[in-house]
């Protein structure tokens, strides 16, 4: 098969089926969730917060699993995981016409690592499944795959809401099982492309390559020696690594550019007193024109960016553009702006920020792309949620306006870019110092 004249690999076949019914799972509940979020838009802080804790023990939980499991048996505990929490949830949920508060709360917390976890394990077994000749060439039309299955799970809340909560979470339910069956071909397709290159050919880093003040030395992505280590020892590489500090850094001002967003979004939303139901739709059909947008890109618009921009570029694209709604937000801070900031931002979140941090990883460890990963992708992104919103929460408490907190925060996103810049930099100093790709 091929696609803009180029033969398409049978791995990212099966890996864009995975992404796509992944995500279509899950925006079969974002909208729920967003939907019965404005009840909670008071407090929103205290329930990021408690999602916090909560990655903290799944992430813990998660890496003993790293430590124990193959690959494909670790996609199938985690995934199966969250299947079951679905059809508890369903069986709960359709005893209730307008859940209680703690219920709905709970379900916010719930979906929320669900999407995290999911995702992020994704991102890992990607990065290790492709090289990162493979990943700049592919990740993008792989994230596609998530618009795609967002744009399908959008719909399906839409015009399958006869079902009610109960019905739409056991389609999602549905889902899950398909991903867990295409990964098991996809890894197994992996392992013997691997077997097939040690055959052929052995690869061997050079001991005296240049090496970057931001990252150690770089290590053959296609290694399966090391094996990803527990939560601790993924947090103290985090620390000892001034790439992965600086990625972190990345990742936390720009989701909480986009909590600030959603938070005032919502709160917006509660001050207008539209019912659940029109939220919920209304949600749905943001998600709608997100992720036709962000498919554009992805499919058409990012592979082209790296080649031309590289990797720098399409780090720093996002951050001038959510500066420009910041900017916006300060002259008029009414809720049609808000949801036109909300989607602006979410397509290009999606369109340029996933698979640009994505291919970050590419040219780390196995244990990077795993262990390290999966915390800033988790924990790291989690946190920058509860410290958005704890913000939003204490400045709105004294009284100040939208117009201002977005004028306050401003000053970050030129933070935030510079980040950006001088992580493509050394990515591409990594890239260039790395083997070249096995025939």
């Amino acid at each position: 098969m091929q696609f803009a004249g180029q033969v398409i690999n049978p791995k990212v076949i099966l890996a864009w089926l995975w992404f796509f019914l992944l995500l279509m799972s899950y925006y079969v509940l974002k909208p729920l969730r967003d939907g019965l979020g404005a009840t909670l838009a008071s407090e929103l802080g205290w329930w990021y917060l408690a999602t916090f804790v909560t990655m903290l023990v799944v992430m813990a939980i998660y890496a003993r699993l790293t430590d124990q499991l193959g690959t494909q048996w670790l996609v199938v505990y985690v995934y199966e995981f969250f299947a079951c929490c679905m059809l508890g949830f369903a069986l709960y949920m359709q005893g209730w016409n307008d859940p209680p508060y703690w219920l709905t709360g709970c379900f916010f917390v719930w979906v929320s690592v669900f999407n995290l976890m999911t995702v992020a394990l994704f991102w890992s077994v990607m990065t290790d499944v492709f090289d990162t000749h493979e990943g700049k060439k592919w990740f993008g039309i792989l994230a596609s795959a998530g618009s795609a299955g967002a744009l399908a799970g959008s719909a399906m809340t839409i015009y399958l809401t006869s079902l009610g909560k109960h019905g739409l979470l056991l389609l999602s339910c549905v889902g899950i099982q398909f991903t867990i069956a295409i990964s098991f071909y996809l890894i197994e397709l992996r392992r013997k492309e691997r077997q097939n290159q040690t055959n052929n050919t052995t690869l061997h880093p050079s001991n005296d390559s240049p090496k970057s003040d931001l990252v150690e030395s770089a290590i053959d992505s296609t290694s399966t020696n090391q094996t990803p280590s527990g939560l601790l020892a993924g947090m103290a590489r985090v620390a000892s690594s001034r790439y992965l500090l600086a990625l972190c850094g990345y990742v936390v001002i720009g989701k909480f550019a986009a909590t600030f967003i959603y938070n005032n979004l919502q709160l917006s939303f509660k001050a207008s007193e539209i019912t659940a139901e029109i939220r919920t739709s209304w949600f749905a059909q943001m998600n709608l024109v997100t992720q036709v947008g962000s498919m554009v890109i992805q499919g058409l618009v990012v592979a082209w960016l790296f080649r031309w921009i590289g990797v720098r570029g399409v780090l720093a694209i996002p951050c001038a553009t959510v500066l420009a709604l910041l900017f916006a937000l300060t002259i008029e801070p009414g809720l049609g702006v808000l949801i036109a900031s909300q989607v602006i931002q979410q397509i290009v979140g999606y369109g340029l920020m996933t698979p640009g941090q994505n291919v970050l990883f590419t040219v780390l460890s196995r244990q990077d792309r795993y262990v390290s990963k999966g915390f800033i992708d988790t924990v790291v992104f989690r946190f920058s949620d509860v410290l958005a919103a704890q913000l939003c929460t204490q400045l709105i408490a004294t009284g100040t306006k939208l117009p201002l907190l977005a004028a306050g925060i401003i000053p970050l996103m030129f933070v935030w870019c510079f980040l950006g810049i001088r992580l493509g930099k050394e990515y591409d100093r990594r890239s260039e110092a790395m083997p070249p790709k096995a025939v």
